[in-house]
């Protein structure tokens, strides 16, 4: 369902220790380290969605091809989300200042 109202490009989270805490003491989450998170902007607005599906690269492969093994991949610094009624949507970097 998050594909259908995707509105712009995801974003892989860095890891920070102050990323993810527990609530009821600010320390670190146990599993902060293993997590990996992203973040996405999502619209009700079908025409902001629509706009950015279509300035998407349409994935080329052969039949046949091998399918990704997850929703989410990771090659070098970006990676895929996924792909979307034939379209390529990559998963970028959070670049921090």
């Amino acid at each position: 369902m998050m594909m259908t109202i995707l509105s712009d490009f995801p974003v892989r989270l860095p890891k920070h220790r102050d990323l993810l805490t527990l609530p009821h003491n600010g320390q670190e989450h146990p599993c902060a380290k293993k997590i990996i998170m992203g973040a996405a902007v999502l619209s009700g607005n079908h025409l902001r969605v629509k706009d950015f599906y279509q300035k998407r690269q349409t994935l080329s492969s052969s039949h046949g091809d091998l399918e990704l093994g997850s929703n989410m991949t990771w090659r070098g610094n970006d990676g895929i989300f996924g792909v979307y009624k034939g379209k390529l949507i990559p998963l970028l970097r959070l670049k921090l200042k």
